[in-house]
């Protein structure tokens, strides 16, 4: 078993959804619990953090380089150019819960879940739901009665979607439309053991495999989604390991976030070579900002590769 090493040694509280920047080589993440947005440089060291007055459940970029994210009950943009934040969208949510992990679909569209912000809150069990989000049909709910949604991916040629519910320790497996954003046909992909820790943040490999983030287990698991059987793991030297996302100038360093335990320990963000490759994050559309900025495409990746000459700024005076 390989053991991830630091990356970035500064502690989250509760670093997530984690992600390649492939146009400023950088990782982009959250710290849910102490409401911040980091964009962290590897290569430099170099760390800017945008804060918040709310938990930032997840963070998506769009067409133009620009941030989406998942605020306690609010979608916002974030203009990365001047740390201009507009509301997008707002969910009536009961108080007591908000947005958790998210990701954007090939075209475009953001899917982001919900969970009670205490889970040992007696309302917490099944009150989760999935969104489809998109300037079409605005917020749309995809699945109810969840408990902690949690990491998603789509497989290679957009046909399937994988999803997580944490609390049933499943990855579920959907028949996906890429034209019509629907999913159908619910199916169990994964079943992970107790033992191991329980499913957190998710991404997949050019091969199609899935490597989940296992809280409680110290390390990320790659899963045969076809066979629901287990291929190869990673240690992590923090219990609570919670996001996982492939980057690096060949996109074959898979980064981890963790937690902060009880004890203080974890909350570091990990690297740790792997012998596949990942694949580009899919980006947030939307029609208005693609005319404001002359941008066109979708949401998939292959549609957001630009000239790579700017790397992720070293002296943090863009905070973002």
């Amino acid at each position: 078993m390989d053991i991830a090493q630091i990356a970035y040694s500064n502690q989250a509280k509760l670093g997530e959804g984690i992600f390649w920047d492939t146009d400023l080589r950088c990782l982009r993440y959250v710290d849910i619990d102490q409401h911040q947005v980091h964009t962290f440089n590897p290569k430099t060291g170099a760390n800017a953090v945008l804060d918040f007055s709310q938990t930032v459940g997840c963070i998506a970029l769009d067409q133009q380089g620009d941030l989406i994210a998942a605020l306690k009950n609010t979608i916002v943009h974030i203009a990365c150019a001047t740390g201009q934040v507009d509301t997008v969208y707002t969910l009536d949510l009961p108080s007591f819960m908000r947005f958790n992990d998210g990701k954007c679909d090939c075209k475009g569209r953001l899917w982001v879940g919900t969970m009670a912000k205490d889970q040992s809150d007696p309302r917490a069990p099944h009150a989760g739901t999935l969104y489809r989000i998109d300037e079409k049909n605005g917020i749309v709910p995809m699945v109810t009665g969840l408990t902690i949604s949690n990491g998603i991916a789509w497989n290679l040629d957009n046909t399937k979607m994988y999803h997580i519910d944490t609390a049933q320790q499943k990855i579920f497996c959907y028949d996906f439309d890429a034209e019509s954003g629907e999913i159908s046909n619910r199916s169990i992909a994964v079943t992970v053991s107790q033992a191991d820790g329980s499913p957190d943040g998710m991404t997949i490999d050019i091969e199609g495999m899935l490597w989940v983030a296992l809280w409680g287990g110290s390390k990320v698991v790659r899963y045969n989604p076809h066979t629901g059987k287990k291929l190869d793991e990673v240690g992590v030297p923090a219990k609570l390991v919670t996001c996982c996302a492939f980057g690096g100038e060949n996109m074959d360093e898979l980064f981890i976030t963790t937690a902060m335990d009880s004890h203080g320990a974890g909350g570091e963000v990990y690297s740790c070579k792997t012998n596949t490759k990942g694949i580009p994050s899919n980006r947030y559309f939307n029609k208005k900002w693609r005319n404001q900025y002359g941008k066109t495409g979708c949401g998939d990746y292959r549609c957001n590769e630009r000239d790579r000459q700017t790397d992720c700024p070293d002296d943090g005076k863009r905070g973002i």
